[in-house]
């Protein structure tokens, strides 16, 4: 028997990354850009209502018209999180989609929702001091392999070097193929928030190649991740 929504990984980031947005607070910082707390409850808010923000983040970052989308959505975020009340923004977020949105179907929420509240969640708890990584969670995990190993190609496309993923326990991930080919090395969870561009607050391990240009591993940490 399939699990019921409830329990799918994606429904239980959400529920818990609510839960922290109300115990912390509306003006708290968080490792997403320069959003507060608020601001990133509106986008989570705006991206489940707008088709248009949404076919914008799933689409190609790097083409102009979604870049400008990207920039008026982020605009209409700060205006949004100054004009509705946090509390009621959450909770919105906590309801979920519109009944018309695909997004209602547990199948489509998993693919498109697990990876985006657990980096956001961890966006939330890594913003705050004396955060550790959480304890593995086996449902989770397969979830979000199952994510990076479909958009691995895309989300490493701005890597200077070649990308292969090492995920504890779990088959290797070609991320990028160019030269020189840099292994990266951790937990699943890890992995999926260094190529969220969350490069300082994920816990990998790098692994260069000898022969490849002074400053490759430097290179690689500043990369923007279009993401």
């Amino acid at each position: 028997m399939p699990p019921s929504p409830a329990d799918l990984p994606a429904r239980r980031e959400r529920d818990a990354l609510c839960d922290l947005l109300l115990a912390v607070g509306p003006d708290q910082p968080t490792l997403c850009g320069d959003w507060t707390t608020a601001e990133l409850a509106a986008h989570l808010h705006l991206r489940e209502q707008r088709p248009d923000v949404m076919a914008g983040i799933l689409a190609n970052p790097f083409d102009g018209w979604v870049a400008r989308r990207l920039q008026r959505h982020h605009d209409t975020v700060v205006a949004e999180a100054a004009d509705l009340p946090y509390e009621e923004t959450v909770e919105a977020v906590r309801r979920g989609p519109p009944d018309w949105s695909p997004l209602v179907r547990p199948s489509v929420d998993r693919a498109v929702n697990t990876a985006e509240f657990f980096v956001h969640h961890e966006d939330v708890r890594r913003a705050r001091p004396g955060w550790e990584p959480r304890e593995p969670n086996l449902a989770l995990g397969d979830d979000l392999d199952r994510i990076i190993s479909s958009r691995a190609t895309r989300l490493a496309a701005a890597a200077p070097c070649g990308l292969v993923l090492w995920p504890d326990e779990r088959a290797p991930i070609l991320a990028k193929r160019a030269l020189p080919i840099v292994e990266l090395f951790g937990p699943i969870e890890e992995l999926t928030l260094f190529l969220h561009g969350r490069i300082d607050h994920a816990h990998v391990e790098f692994q260069v190649p000898d022969d490849a240009p002074p400053g490759t591993a430097d290179r690689l940490r500043a990369t923007s991740f279009a993401v």
